[in-house]
């Protein structure tokens, strides 16, 4: 097995465009409204088959893999029923499409597991913060990492790629 972990799967993640852990440690650009941590796996040993789980606080929600569009809908539904998430509009939208993005990328680097233990949201948009991502293969290379602002991954506030620039 193949494992990357910290900042070589946040360099990995930021290839695909997602928002990961700021350069300057900091998180200002969320802002503070409806601010929220959360824990996300993909495992694919889960007993109904492999599944994505998010949790928040003591409340989790689970599906099994790949997830949909609507899938990730009803993830978030679940975790504002259960009070684990605001029901604000944008901070839905940011989580699902966290969620489905996440799966997608899952399936397109043929990962045996996939584990993010803090990422952050706010209506602002979303930054990972920790990963860890394990291959039964050798890890693709995509060759240099994606810098500078924008990305294929536009939710929220613009994403700025672990050690790129701003």
């Amino acid at each position: 097995m193949n494992v990357q972990s910290d900042t070589e799967a946040l360099d990995e993640l930021a290839r695909f465009g997602l928002r990961v852990h700021p350069v300057d440690g900091t998180h200002d650009e969320l802002g503070r409204r409806h601010r929220t941590k959360a824990r996300i796996a993909i495992d694919p040993e889960a007993s109904g088959g492999p599944s994505i789980v998010i949790g928040i606080g003591e409340g989790a929600a689970v599906r099994l893999m790949p997830l949909t569009p609507f899938e990730a809908t009803t993830m978030v539904d679940e975790l504002i029923a259960r009070g684990s998430l605001v029901a604000s509009e944008r901070l839905r939208h940011t989580v699902e499409h966290l969620l489905a993005r996440l799966s997608e990328i899952y399936t397109e680097l043929e990962l045996n597991s996939l584990k993010l233990d803090t990422v952050i949201f706010s209506e602002a948009g979303y930054c990972i913060d920790s990963a860890h991502l394990q291959y039964s293969h050798r890890p693709p290379h995509h060759g240099k990492p994606q810098t500078g602002v924008g990305g294929r991954d536009n939710v929220g506030v613009h994403p700025h790629p672990h050690g790129g620039h701003r």
